[in-house]
């Protein structure tokens, strides 16, 4: 009798916990993934902001080699996806839906933009001076007795 009630609660205990571990192992985020390219091929090195649009906070990521990103662990919510690379135009896609054990990959197509300078110029005073039309110098007088005689 002691052995069947042992063996009972032995099994009865072995359910409870593996229907724990499986709640444990449930997940309640998202995740979001893709590539960046252009009209060429792929671009790395792009910086990728997903904001979620209810809180406003922001997570960056930078493109790898092969132009890949990915956001793991994102809470469900509604999202903006942003770029940012010089040359590029900006892209932004608004309305992204991530929901609980969502896998979105969103492939993003970037074009191309208007390359933009700063170019800083510094010079000195001019030789001649285009303001004043009168062109001279004065000099002292030991300088002009230290001249030779003609």
């Amino acid at each position: 009798m002691k052995r069947t009630t042992l063996a009972l609660v032995g099994a009865l205990l072995v359910l409870l916990w593996g229907g724990v571990t499986d709640a444990m192992s449930q997940q309640f985020t998202g995740n979001v993934r893709g590539t960046v390219s252009d009209a060429q091929g792929i671009i790395p090195g792009v910086t990728v902001t997903l904001v979620n649009e209810g809180t406003t906070v922001a997570r960056d990521t930078i493109t790898n080699e092969v132009g890949e990103y990915a956001f793991p662990a994102v809470a469900p919510a509604t999202y903006s996806i942003r770029t940012s690379l010089p040359g590029y135009k900006t892209y932004e896609q608004r309305g992204i839906t991530v929901n609980t054990q969502a896998a979105l990959t969103i492939d993003l197509v970037l074009e191309v933009g208007t390359v933009e300078e700063e170019i800083t110029v510094t010079a000195d005073a001019p030789l001649i001076e285009t303001s004043n039309a009168s062109v001279g110098d004065s000099l002292d007088r030991e300088i002009l007795e230290t001249l030779p005689a003609p």
